[in-house]
Protein backbone atom coordinates (compact mmCIF):
# COMPACT_ATOMS: atom_id res chain seq x y z
CA UNK A 1 0.00 0.00 0.00
CA UNK A 2 2.91 2.43 0.70
CA UNK A 3 4.52 1.91 -2.41
CA UNK A 4 1.45 2.93 -4.12
CA UNK A 5 1.22 5.50 -2.13
CA UNK A 6 4.86 6.68 -2.72
CA UNK A 7 4.07 6.10 -6.52
CA UNK A 8 1.17 8.11 -6.72
CA UNK A 9 2.61 11.21 -4.98
CA UNK A 10 5.81 10.94 -7.30
CA UNK A 11 3.76 10.93 -10.59
CA UNK A 12 2.03 13.93 -8.99
CA UNK A 13 4.66 15.60 -8.46
CA UNK A 14 6.22 15.26 -11.90
CA UNK A 15 2.91 16.29 -12.86
CA UNK A 16 3.14 19.95 -11.29
CA UNK A 17 6.92 20.34 -12.32
CA UNK A 18 7.33 22.22 -15.88
CA UNK A 19 8.21 20.34 -18.15
CA UNK A 20 12.16 20.24 -19.12
CA UNK A 21 13.10 22.58 -22.64
CA UNK A 22 13.94 20.27 -25.64
CA UNK A 23 17.48 20.09 -26.41
CA UNK A 24 17.09 21.95 -29.18
CA UNK A 25 15.88 24.65 -27.85
CA UNK A 26 18.71 25.21 -24.91
CA UNK A 27 21.11 25.45 -27.97
CA UNK A 28 19.45 27.49 -29.93
CA UNK A 29 18.97 29.98 -26.49
CA UNK A 30 22.93 29.60 -26.28
CA UNK A 31 23.81 30.67 -29.55
CA UNK A 32 21.05 33.46 -29.19
CA UNK A 33 22.99 34.37 -26.19
CA UNK A 34 26.24 34.70 -27.82
CA UNK A 35 24.58 36.89 -30.84
CA UNK A 36 23.13 39.43 -28.45
CA UNK A 37 26.15 39.73 -25.97
CA UNK A 38 27.97 39.95 -29.34
CA UNK A 39 25.80 42.62 -30.37
CA UNK A 40 25.86 44.24 -27.09
CA UNK A 41 29.62 44.47 -26.70
CA UNK A 42 30.02 45.54 -30.46
CA UNK A 43 27.77 48.60 -29.65
CA UNK A 44 29.32 49.72 -26.48
CA UNK A 45 32.15 49.28 -28.68
CA UNK A 46 31.49 51.99 -31.37
CA UNK A 47 29.34 54.13 -28.84
CA UNK A 48 32.70 54.30 -26.81
CA UNK A 49 35.14 54.98 -29.67
CA UNK A 50 33.08 58.11 -30.59
CA UNK A 51 33.04 59.51 -26.96
CA UNK A 52 36.86 58.98 -27.34
CA UNK A 53 37.34 60.28 -30.62
CA UNK A 54 35.53 63.45 -29.36
CA UNK A 55 37.34 63.81 -26.23
CA UNK A 56 40.70 63.31 -27.59
CA UNK A 57 41.52 59.76 -26.25
CA UNK A 58 41.86 57.87 -29.35
CA UNK A 59 42.74 58.84 -32.82
CA UNK A 60 41.34 56.81 -35.81
CA UNK A 61 43.25 57.13 -39.39
CA UNK A 62 42.79 54.80 -42.37
CA UNK A 63 46.14 53.18 -41.11
CA UNK A 64 46.21 52.95 -36.87
CA UNK A 65 43.90 52.96 -34.37
CA UNK A 66 46.00 54.34 -31.53
CA UNK A 67 44.05 54.23 -28.13
CA UNK A 68 45.28 55.58 -24.66
CA UNK A 69 45.40 53.46 -21.83
CA UNK A 70 42.69 54.70 -19.87
CA UNK A 71 40.49 53.93 -23.54
CA UNK A 72 41.25 50.92 -23.71
CA UNK A 73 40.88 50.11 -20.30
CA UNK A 74 37.26 50.97 -20.78
CA UNK A 75 37.21 49.02 -23.91
CA UNK A 76 37.58 45.82 -21.98
CA UNK A 77 34.90 46.71 -19.86
CA UNK A 78 32.67 47.17 -22.58
CA UNK A 79 33.83 43.89 -24.36
CA UNK A 80 33.60 41.60 -20.80
CA UNK A 81 30.76 42.92 -19.12
CA UNK A 82 27.86 42.26 -21.66
CA UNK A 83 28.56 38.76 -21.45
CA UNK A 84 28.22 38.12 -17.31
CA UNK A 85 25.15 40.18 -17.43
CA UNK A 86 23.35 38.09 -20.66
CA UNK A 87 24.70 35.02 -18.48
CA UNK A 88 22.94 36.29 -15.53
CA UNK A 89 19.66 36.72 -17.29
CA UNK A 90 20.41 33.29 -18.88
CA UNK A 91 20.33 30.82 -15.96
CA UNK A 92 17.62 33.02 -14.17
CA UNK A 93 15.66 32.22 -16.96
CA UNK A 94 16.16 28.71 -16.73
CA UNK A 95 15.36 29.07 -12.79
CA UNK A 96 12.16 31.11 -13.34
CA UNK A 97 10.67 28.70 -15.81
CA UNK A 98 11.54 25.63 -13.10
CA UNK A 99 14.38 24.72 -15.20
CA UNK A 100 17.32 24.20 -12.94
CA UNK A 101 20.88 24.30 -14.19
CA UNK A 102 23.71 22.35 -12.30
CA UNK A 103 24.98 24.48 -9.57
CA UNK A 104 29.05 25.97 -10.08
CA UNK A 105 30.02 25.85 -6.86
CA UNK A 106 29.59 22.49 -5.77
CA UNK A 107 33.08 20.92 -5.61
CA UNK A 108 36.24 22.03 -3.06
CA UNK A 109 38.01 25.62 -3.93
CA UNK A 110 41.25 25.30 -2.97
CA UNK A 111 41.94 21.87 -4.81
CA UNK A 112 39.94 23.08 -7.22
CA UNK A 113 41.87 26.49 -7.56
CA UNK A 114 45.40 24.34 -7.31
CA UNK A 115 44.40 22.40 -10.35
CA UNK A 116 42.76 25.36 -12.29
CA UNK A 117 46.46 26.96 -11.86
CA UNK A 118 48.13 23.60 -13.01
CA UNK A 119 45.93 23.75 -16.29
CA UNK A 120 46.24 27.05 -16.98
CA UNK A 121 50.45 26.20 -16.67
CA UNK A 122 49.88 23.90 -19.11
CA UNK A 123 47.38 25.79 -21.83
CA UNK A 124 50.16 28.64 -21.41
CA UNK A 125 52.75 26.42 -22.74
CA UNK A 126 50.64 25.24 -25.60
CA UNK A 127 49.21 28.62 -26.34
CA UNK A 128 53.21 29.57 -27.00
CA UNK A 129 53.99 26.57 -28.59
CA UNK A 130 50.63 27.28 -31.31
CA UNK A 131 51.43 31.11 -31.13
CA UNK A 132 54.69 29.50 -32.57
CA UNK A 133 53.31 27.35 -35.08
CA UNK A 134 51.07 30.18 -36.60
CA UNK A 135 53.62 32.56 -37.04
CA UNK A 136 55.56 30.11 -39.00
CA UNK A 137 52.23 29.14 -41.30
CA UNK A 138 50.59 32.73 -41.29
CA UNK A 139 53.47 34.78 -40.52
CA UNK A 140 52.05 36.19 -37.32
CA UNK A 141 49.72 34.95 -34.40
CA UNK A 142 47.89 38.25 -33.36
CA UNK A 143 45.06 40.13 -34.70
CA UNK A 144 45.22 44.30 -35.35
CA UNK A 145 43.09 44.10 -32.08
CA UNK A 146 45.15 41.88 -29.92
CA UNK A 147 48.97 43.57 -31.08
CA UNK A 148 47.11 47.12 -30.26
CA UNK A 149 46.16 45.93 -26.67
CA UNK A 150 49.96 44.73 -26.17
CA UNK A 151 51.64 47.73 -27.50
CA UNK A 152 48.66 49.69 -25.21
CA UNK A 153 49.73 47.32 -22.37
CA UNK A 154 53.49 47.83 -22.72
CA UNK A 155 53.18 51.59 -23.30
CA UNK A 156 51.46 51.87 -19.71
CA UNK A 157 54.46 50.51 -17.86
CA UNK A 158 55.59 54.21 -16.49
CA UNK A 159 52.07 54.49 -15.37
CA UNK A 160 52.09 51.91 -12.11
CA UNK A 161 47.90 52.76 -11.58
CA UNK A 162 46.71 52.01 -15.26
CA UNK A 163 49.45 48.95 -15.74
CA UNK A 164 47.31 47.25 -12.99
CA UNK A 165 44.23 48.57 -14.00
CA UNK A 166 44.95 46.81 -17.48
CA UNK A 167 46.24 43.56 -16.00
CA UNK A 168 43.35 43.55 -13.62
CA UNK A 169 41.22 43.72 -16.99
CA UNK A 170 42.97 41.36 -18.70
CA UNK A 171 43.66 38.91 -16.22
CA UNK A 172 40.95 38.63 -13.40
CA UNK A 173 37.33 40.66 -15.21
CA UNK A 174 38.10 39.07 -18.49
CA UNK A 175 38.66 35.00 -16.96
CA UNK A 176 35.31 36.10 -14.68
CA UNK A 177 32.98 37.34 -17.38
CA UNK A 178 34.38 35.05 -20.08
CA UNK A 179 34.04 31.61 -18.04
CA UNK A 180 31.00 33.08 -16.23
CA UNK A 181 29.32 32.86 -19.37
CA UNK A 182 30.68 30.15 -21.77
CA UNK A 183 31.02 27.57 -19.07
CA UNK A 184 28.63 28.87 -16.12
CA UNK A 185 25.73 29.89 -18.67
CA UNK A 186 26.02 28.20 -22.44
CA UNK A 187 27.92 24.36 -21.38
CA UNK A 188 25.93 24.37 -18.41
CA UNK A 189 22.49 25.05 -20.03
CA UNK A 190 23.18 22.41 -23.06
CA UNK A 191 24.33 20.20 -20.81
CA UNK A 192 21.51 20.20 -18.14
CA UNK A 193 19.58 18.56 -21.44
CA UNK A 194 22.06 15.40 -20.93
CA UNK A 195 23.79 16.82 -24.24
CA UNK A 196 27.79 16.81 -22.45
CA UNK A 197 29.69 16.54 -25.05
CA UNK A 198 27.22 19.00 -27.66
CA UNK A 199 27.63 21.53 -24.33
CA UNK A 200 31.47 21.19 -24.82
CA UNK A 201 30.71 21.41 -28.42
CA UNK A 202 28.75 24.50 -28.52
CA UNK A 203 30.22 26.61 -25.63
CA UNK A 204 33.96 25.84 -27.71
CA UNK A 205 33.26 26.84 -30.55
CA UNK A 206 31.32 29.99 -29.26
CA UNK A 207 34.30 31.11 -27.40
CA UNK A 208 36.56 30.27 -30.08
CA UNK A 209 34.99 32.50 -32.51
CA UNK A 210 34.37 35.11 -30.02
CA UNK A 211 38.06 36.06 -30.16
CA UNK A 212 37.52 36.44 -33.71
CA UNK A 213 41.46 34.99 -34.35
CA UNK A 214 41.11 32.54 -36.78
CA UNK A 215 45.31 31.56 -36.65
CA UNK A 216 44.66 30.77 -33.06
CA UNK A 217 41.43 29.05 -33.37
CA UNK A 218 42.88 25.48 -32.61
CA UNK A 219 44.20 26.88 -29.76
CA UNK A 220 41.27 28.78 -28.59
CA UNK A 221 38.85 25.62 -29.19
CA UNK A 222 41.09 23.54 -27.49
CA UNK A 223 41.04 25.83 -24.20
CA UNK A 224 37.34 25.70 -24.35
CA UNK A 225 36.80 22.56 -24.04
CA UNK A 226 39.66 22.25 -21.65
CA UNK A 227 37.69 24.32 -19.50
CA UNK A 228 34.81 22.54 -19.94
CA UNK A 229 36.05 19.46 -18.97
CA UNK A 230 37.78 21.20 -15.79
CA UNK A 231 34.40 22.32 -14.60
CA UNK A 232 32.49 18.85 -15.34
CA UNK A 233 35.66 17.03 -13.73
CA UNK A 234 35.68 19.63 -10.47
CA UNK A 235 32.32 20.38 -9.67
CA UNK A 236 33.15 24.43 -9.29
CA UNK A 237 33.34 27.04 -11.67
CA UNK A 238 36.62 28.22 -9.52
CA UNK A 239 38.76 25.70 -11.37
CA UNK A 240 38.10 26.89 -15.07
CA UNK A 241 38.26 30.89 -13.78
CA UNK A 242 41.63 29.81 -12.37
CA UNK A 243 43.16 27.88 -15.18
CA UNK A 244 42.12 31.01 -17.04
CA UNK A 245 43.29 33.70 -14.70
CA UNK A 246 47.11 32.07 -15.31
CA UNK A 247 46.63 32.06 -18.51
CA UNK A 248 45.98 35.90 -19.02
CA UNK A 249 48.04 37.12 -16.03
CA UNK A 250 51.30 34.85 -17.45
CA UNK A 251 50.44 36.92 -20.80
CA UNK A 252 49.62 40.31 -19.29
CA UNK A 253 53.24 40.19 -16.69
CA UNK A 254 55.55 38.52 -19.18
CA UNK A 255 54.54 41.82 -21.40
CA UNK A 256 55.30 44.00 -18.68
CA UNK A 257 58.67 42.95 -18.35
CA UNK A 258 59.45 42.75 -21.41
CA UNK A 259 61.96 45.31 -22.72
CA UNK A 260 60.67 45.45 -26.18
CA UNK A 261 56.64 46.93 -27.23
CA UNK A 262 54.99 43.95 -28.80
Amino acid sequence: MDSVENSADTTLIAAELPPAPRSIRIVRDAILAFIVSLALTIGFIVVLTIIGMIAGSVSLTASRFTPTPGFMLGMLFAAEIPFATVAVLLRWRYRSTGHLLPSLFEGPWASAILTGVGAGVVMTIFGYAHAYVATMLFGKASTEAMEELMRTLFSAKGDPVMAAGLVFAIAVLAPLCEEFFFRGAIFSSVRSGQRARAAAIVSSVLFAAAHGNWMMFTYYLVFGFTMCWLLARTRTIATPIAAHMTVNATAAIALLLSNTPQ
